[in-house]
């Protein structure tokens, strides 16, 4: 099993997220996909983001997103 960083964690979005967690000896990323990286990306930019990540002897391990408002809706539910 391969563990990789959430970028989002960094609080540097991307890509500074991406190249923070190559310097920090990471092998995998998981990539927040809203925002700079939104679901609907051209081929272009999943190209850029796929060059990047080999760049950086990154693989993805995961990503991750808004699905339904769960998190926006988090403190109705405490």
């Amino acid at each position: 099993m391969q563990v990789g960083i959430f970028t989002f964690t960094l609080g540097l979005g991307y890509p500074a997220g991406v190249e923070k967690a190559a310097e920090l000896g990471a092998k995998g990323v998981q990539l927040w996909v809203n925002g700079e990286l939104a679901p609907n990306l051209t081929d272009e930019q999943v190209n850029e983001v796929r060059e990047r990540l080999a760049r950086l002897h990154l693989t993805l391990s995961a990503t991750c997103g808004e699905v339904g408002g769960f998190a926006a809706g988090w403190e109705r539910r405490s």
